[in-house]
């Protein structure tokens, strides 16, 4: 009876060790973490404001703050960040932050205009959608999986 109830014990605990490792591997496999996703989508310029593309234009403290809004916008289809001109005798953030909205793909994307480039323009082609899959992936790695990995 010891033998039988150890056995079971020791069944449960793999399967629930499998239920657990393998969202781990799966999610590991088919996400980069959100840094290098990010590295892949950045390109240099902006959209021109005359594509009609700008949900929302907003100053911000760091460049995570736009991603962190293109996140919490559903349109978001990608999203565009700028240094600031620092003016003598003001406090403001840093960080030009422009929202826009996705692409039909029947329509051709708008190319990015050169002068967002000269001007030190950084565009993000990354949906809201895909940022949320990959920064759910890269917390439920960090979060979940490294007291796994060491198991």
């Amino acid at each position: 009876m010891l033998k039988l109830s150890l056995l079971t014990v020791l069944i449960k605990g793999f399967l629930i060790f499998l239920v657990v490792r393998l969202p781990c591997e799966s999610c590991q496999n088919a996400f980069e973490n959100i840094q290098e996703f990010l590295q892949n989508r950045q390109l240099p310029g902006r959209f021109l404001p005359s594509t009609g593309l700008k949900l929302s234009k907003q100053l911000v403290f760091t460049k995570m703050g736009c991603l962190d809004i293109c996140l919490r916008t559903a349109e978001c289809g990608s999203f565009d960040v700028a240094l600031t001109k620092p003016r003598n005798g003001t406090i403001k953030p840093p960080w030009i932050c422009v929202i826009n909205r996705r692409v039909n793909p029947q329509d051709t994307t708008p190319k990015l205009g050169a002068q967002g480039q000269a001007n030190g323009w950084m565009h993000f082609n990354a949906t809201s959608q895909e940022l949320q899959e990959v920064s759910c992936c890269d917390a439920f790695i960090n979060d979940k999986c490294a007291a796994w990995q060491s198991f």
